[in-house]
Parts: structure tokens; sequence; C-alpha cells
């Protein structure tokens, strides 16, 4: 049970998502420096989305 109703001082619930979430990006990364599931030839056959 949280310690508080109030949203922004709590952190359970969906609200502290956002405030534990760090955004990463690989963009313009080597392939020999990203995780095995981003590499450009896809060696663990994850479904990506390819946007334009």
């Amino acid at each position: 049970m949280p310690a508080t109703t109030a949203a922004g001082h709590t952190s359970v619930g969906a609200t502290a998502i956002n405030r534990w979430l760090v955004p990463v990006t690989y963009q313009d990364w080597p392939d020999s420096l990203l995780p095995s599931e981003l590499r450009a030839g896809n060696p663990l056959a994850v479904p990506r989305r390819h946007h334009p």
C-alpha cells in the first residue's frame, strides 16, 4: 500500500512508470556496440516495425 494517494508522490501505479523510465536511443551506433536484438542482421529474429 502506498504511503500517499497523491500520484505525484508515490512509486507505485501507472504514473510511476514515467518517473522511473529512462529513454535510451541507439541512433547511428555501430552494429558491434548494439545489443543483439537491435543489430541490422536481427540475429534473434525480433519482429520490427520499419518506418519509411
